[in-house]
This record gives C-alpha cells, structure tokens and sequence, in this order.
C-alpha cells in the first residue's frame, strides 16, 4: 500500500510539472504573465492533471471496454438496442471528454481565461483526434513493436504525448491569432 501511494505521489508530481509547462507555454503564446501565486499555480496543474485522468478514463471505457457492458445490459434487459446505441455513442462521448479536458486548460490554465477557449478546445480535440487516428493507422503498418518491447511501446507513447502537446499549443495560437484578427480587424 505505501509504495502504491508514493508512486501516485510521485506521478501525479510529475505529469503536474508538465502541465505547468504546458500553462506557461499558454499564457507566452497569448502574451500574458503569470501574476498568480506558485502554490494556486500548482493547484491549477494538479487539477487540470486530475481532469486529464479523469478525461483519459472515460475515452478508454468508452472505446474499449463499454461495449462488454452494453452487451451486458443488453442480456440483463433482453434486448438488442443498447448496445447498437452505445456503438454511435461512443466516439461522441469519447470526444466531448477530451473537449471538455481542452475547454478547462484553455479556460483555467492561463492566467486570464483564453479568448474563445471553446474554439481552441473544438480545434484541438478535432487536431487530436486526428493525430490519434494517424498514429494508430501508422502503428497498424508497423506492426506489433515486439522486436522493440516495452521501450519500444514507451518511446511510441512518449511521441504520442508530445505530438498532443504541440496540438494543444498549435490549436492555442491559430485560434489566439484568428480569434484576434476577427475581434480586431486591421485598419487600413
């Protein structure tokens, strides 16, 4: 019990860290300075991390494992609908998890609210999605990464984050920069 809970300490501290990089990077890009204090900023990227877990979890059930439960309901209730439901379903909720994920670090990450933080979040889910699909498509053609074993399966998923990283931070200046062009056309 007590190394399981020094090793969610010690994960939650870490993926905290990154998030706070990644709130930095934010608040650079639309050029704002971080005037809260480090403990409240450190809240934010504790939650936010949570959030993410939380987000994660329910894309995973949802894509990979609601489908035993339905299928459960479905004989519990003697029908054959639910799971046929749960099949159109469960790529719109997997999706509004990770949109609403996206809308509270665009919302609660910076130190003022991002402008239109719901557009960043749509772009970015949309972004993800699709480099989610791309990587999945990629590591169909490779193959099994059994020549390369758990590195192998590491390094993958390590480049995977690091891609929805720079997502998030594309998605935060193409909207950041169109959203204010809109608002504030250029005078001519």
């Amino acid at each position: 019990g007590l190394i399981i809970g020094i090793s969610v300490v010690i994960a939650l501290w870490s993926a905290s860290r990154a998030v706070t990089a990644l709130l930095k990077a934010l608040a650079r890009i639309e050029g704002m300075t971080e005037s809260r204090p480090g403990l409240k900023v450190r809240a934010v990227a504790v939650a936010l991390t949570l959030a993410a877990g939380v987000a994660f979890a329910i894309a995973t059930v949802s894509l990979l494992l609601g489908r035993q439960f339905f299928e459960f309901l479905d004989e519990l209730a003697n029908t054959t609908w639910i799971v046929d439901v749960w099949l159109w379903l469960r790529i719109p909720v997997a999706g509004f998890s990770l949109y609403a994920f996206l809308w509270a670090v665009y919302h609660f990450g910076p130190p003022r609210p991002f402008p239109a933080s719901w557009l960043a979040a749509l772009v970015s889910a949309v972004l993800a999605t699709s480099v989610s699909i791309a990587f999945g498509l990629y590591l169909g053609q490779v193959g099994e990464l059994g020549s390369y074993g758990l590195l192998g399966t590491f390094a993958v998923a390590l480049l995977w984050i690091y891609l929805g990283a720079y997502v998030i931070l594309f998605s935060a200046a193409a909207v950041g920069f169109g959203w204010g062009r809109w608002r504030n056309p250029p005078v001519s």
